[in-house]
């Protein structure tokens, strides 16, 4: 898969442009931008279904599974803020191969993320599929609009952002420790 994604300055760069720095400081700023988004969808999801759950009964399931993705998502990100992120980034910036982590280290990260992406995942196709793909009945408030713009936003936001992770960014960590290895190796004299 062809994988772009913008810099800072907005250009468009290919997956084999990419560094580890300019992926983390996107990842960053996009984590950033969903927690803030979080509660305001989750609230969104409440007020609508409050008001028109008699006549859509579908919405007291949204705001149950949006508010259910918002726990679960949270704990995910400090998890990638917290855990994953700081750990590539002292990979990448360490001098030598013993202030980095070992390589099982960071495939263990890749396998982690894995799991809960595809779980995360799980409650995204749910939330479109009670949605009907965001599809908006007649005469759906501006409330409700919004909820369904703001969900797909996240849904779409979160997908690239699971691509960026799992199909560069830990990819060029795990190659960036293979390649250290290999010099560290030739440095002693083993091949």
């Amino acid at each position: 898969m062809y994988l772009v994604y913008s810099n800072r300055a907005g250009a468009s760069l290919s997956w084999n442009q990419a560094d580890i720095p300019g992926l983390l400081a996107k990842l960053y700023t996009s984590i950033r931008q969903i927690r803030q988004d979080l509660p305001e969808i989750t609230a969104l999801a409440e007020k609508v279904a409050e008001h028109h759950t008699l006549e859509f009964p579908a919405l007291d399931e949204i705001w149950t599974l949006a508010a259910h993705l918002q726990s679960r998502l949270l704990i995910h990100l400090d998890k990638e803020e917290n855990m994953i992120y700081p750990r590539i980034e002292r990979n990448y910036n360490a001098l030598d191969y013993a202030e980095s982590f070992s390589l099982e280290s960071l495939t263990t990260c890749l396998d982690f993320c894995q799991h809960e992406h595809s779980e995360i995942s799980d409650s995204l196709s749910a939330i479109r599929n009670t949605t009907d793909g965001f599809k908006l009945p007649m005469g759906a408030c501006s409330s409700w609009r919004e909820m369904y713009r703001r969900l797909e936003n996240l849904e779409i936001e979160l997908r690239r952002n699971f691509e960026l992770e799992e199909k560069v960014l830990l990819p060029l960590a795990i190659q960036h420790e293979n390649e250290r290895n290999r010099a560290s190796r030739m440095a002693s004299g083993r091949s």
